[in-house]
């Protein structure tokens, strides 16, 4: 079972995402949309893991990788960039351009949704064509657990990470593009990857960037 807890770490507070396992006797972990996530074995105490988790990570690399969040009350990343939120019924005045403009708080995340599946289904269709894809997909958007996007090849359906609006188009891309090489395999073969390494060389790379939580 996971747990979500937030630990400091090097004196920064930081989402961990934990899994205790009977089986496992050491300790694993791996950055993911800026959090930490995190297999151990049952032993292992918060304050075990907060003392491995320093010795892994350096002050340097959490300050890094946590350096601000995708959204909060004053501002928002949409698509690699920084924009301040203007709230007009808080009296707040847009001054710039890029400005984020809604007219009540409640109304922030209707336009990401809107914005999210705009977006989302705009790069699939691209991506369809580029890649040549016998299927024209439906696009839905939804917090994933382990993964950035799913292809639901059976249903021609993909499912893309609700966070991957506040990315880059290059990263989102990529994640398109992942998913839609499971329409030619749906497993992660080497066939799969000779598919996506035609259409997306430096996949890698970009994945890292995903992981570590850069932006763009």
């Amino acid at each position: 079972m996971e747990v979500v807890k937030k630990l400091k770490i090097h004196g920064k507070w930081i989402i961990c995402k934990i899994k205790r396992s009977k089986s496992k006797r050491g300790f694993s972990s791996i950055l993911s949309y800026g959090h930490l996530r995190i297999v151990c074995g049952e032993f292992y105490t918060e304050s075990k893991i907060v003392s491995t988790l320093e010795s892994l990570y350096s002050i340097k690399k959490i300050e890094k990788v946590f350096s601000d969040d995708l959204i909060n009350d004053e501002y928002v990343y949409l698509l690699g960039e920084k924009r301040r939120i203007v709230v007009l019924s808080e009296g707040q005045n847009a001054t710039s351009m890029t400005d984020l403009i809604v007219r009540n708080r409640k109304d922030i995340e209707k336009y990401l949704d809107k914005f999210r599946i705009e977006v989302f289904t705009e790069r699939v269709r691209r991506y369809e064509q580029i890649m040549n894809s016998p299927i024209v997909h439906e696009v839905k958007t939804r917090h994933l657990d382990r993964a950035y996007g799913k292809n639901f090849y059976g249903l021609k359906k993909i499912v893309l990470e609700k966070r991957l609006i506040h990315f880059s188009l290059e990263i989102i891309d990529h994640t398109v593009m992942h998913e839609i090489a499971h329409d030619f395999y749906q497993n992660h073969s080497k066939d799969f990857y000779r598919i996506l390494e035609i259409f997306c060389p430096n996949h890698k790379k970009i994945k890292d960037k995903l992981n570590y939580g850069v932006r763009k």
